[in-house]
């Protein structure tokens, strides 16, 4: 649900000197170990700070996360939620309300129109009980596209709101390692195209859509590779991958190492000449925007909020999603090594234009307009910070 971002949110507020409280039921989300710590009493001692508390059942309900909350934002000027389906996400509201704070809610694409398909009924109920007051009281809504406004059009949601894409760390993917450790491994040191899938396994990412179009591909690029690379969202779909794997003949095409991290994400990004998308949407996409900083050329589908942006750049392909129109796009650029390169150059280019600094100081500006009671900054309600 982009939770993935939350860290470097709170660290981008806290660099530009605030004080910043990021608590989670649960586990600390990755990216925030740096800071964590177990002790509340640290709250607001220290520029920034992560809270993890202990969480039961699978709706992360939590006592001692619920009482220190009620705490930490009587003390706060502001509160900032993070999705929505979550007893923390409920905590924080409560607390916010029974203190007369503003606060935000950055929804990660938690209301686009396939996630509301995921879990209707229950979420059908925890609208009707709390989501609709929490999003309709809100001093404000962050959306990281105009495109993932425009999708909660029909829920007629009145709370005013902003479009603050999320950022990304582009130096690490300027010094990739050598070519090669990832195809030694996994490829037996294939050398011909690399295609790249990276991301969850998941229903929403069109995996099918992409698998039929790898069965496209094949009879006129033999020597074309495809690594699906990521963990099952739930774990059991990537048993459906697969599946659809073997259902297509394509057990010696396709590798699928699981999820993969660290150094070892940096050797696939190293070894890739294609990243391929066909998801029916997202709202940032943090691999693509990794790819693109690591120089490679995407093919991705147009229902992306972003893909846009990816042609106005020429940064890669942007194509309707279905199997034909992927495996045109990308027997192209597999022919074309030229092509390939211009288009990478390009991407990197984009994602340099969105860093975390700059996504800081755009947070800075909506949060400080509210607490000091003047009107949203006019760039970011039109979606025009980064144009």
């Amino acid at each position: 649900m982009g939770l993935v971002a939350v860290p470097h949110i709170a660290r981008a507020l806290a660099e530009l000197g605030h004080r910043v409280v990021l608590e989670t039921f649960g586990p600390p989300i990755p990216g925030s170990e740096s800071f964590t710590t177990r002790n509340p009493a640290r709250a607001f001692q220290e520029k920034l700070v992560a809270l993890p508390y202990a969480a039961h059942s699978r709706y992360a309900f939590s006592v001692s996360g619920f009482r220190h909350v009620m705490d930490h934002v009587r003390h706060a000027d502001f509160v900032m939620l993070h999705s929505l389906y979550s007893f923390a996400v409920l905590s924080g509201y409560w607390a916010a309300r029974r203190y007369g704070k503003k606060y935000g809610v950055w929804l990660h694409g938690v209301l686009a129109p396939f996630q509301r398909t995921i879990g209707a009924r229950k979420k059908g109920v925890y609208d009707l009980l709390f989501a609709r007051r929490i999003l309709e009281q809100a001093s404000v809504l962050f959306y990281n596209a105009v495109g993932e406004r425009e999708e909660v059009v029909p829920l007629h949601l009145t709370a005013p709101s902003v479009i603050i894409p999320h950022g990304i760390d582009v130096e690490p993917f300027a010094h990739l390692p050598p070519r090669g450790a990832f195809r030694a491994k996994y490829l037996n040191g294939f050398d011909g195209a690399l295609l790249l899938y990276l991301g969850r396994l998941n229903a929403k990412k069109g995996l099918d859509v992409l698998i039929h179009a790898m069965r496209l591909v094949a009879p006129h690029a033999p020597s074309a590779r495809l690594a699906i690379v990521g963990a099952g969202d739930p774990p059991e779909y990537a048993e459906q991958v697969k599946a659809w794997v073997q259902e297509n003949g394509l057990q010696e095409r396709v590798v699928l190492p699981g999820l993969i991290l660290g150094e070892e994400k940096m050797q696939v990004l190293a070894d890739a000449d294609v990243f391929v998308l066909p998801s029916f949407a997202e709202n940032f996409s943090f691999s693509m925007f990794e790819a693109m900083a690591a120089r490679i050329p995407l093919v991705i589908s147009d229902t992306l909020n972003f893909a846009p942006e990816v042609e106005r750049f020429g940064a890669g392909c942007v194509v309707a999603r279905e199997p034909a129109a992927f495996a045109n796009a990308i027997l192209a650029l597999v022919a074309s090594p030229a092509t390939r390169r211009t288009m990478g150059e390009q991407g990197a280019q984009l994602a340099a234009r969105y860093s975390w600094s700059a996504v800081g100081k755009q947070m800075e500006r909506t949060v400080l307009a509210l607490v000091q009671h003047q009107p949203l900054p006019r760039d970011l309600v039109l979606g025009q910070a980064f144009t």
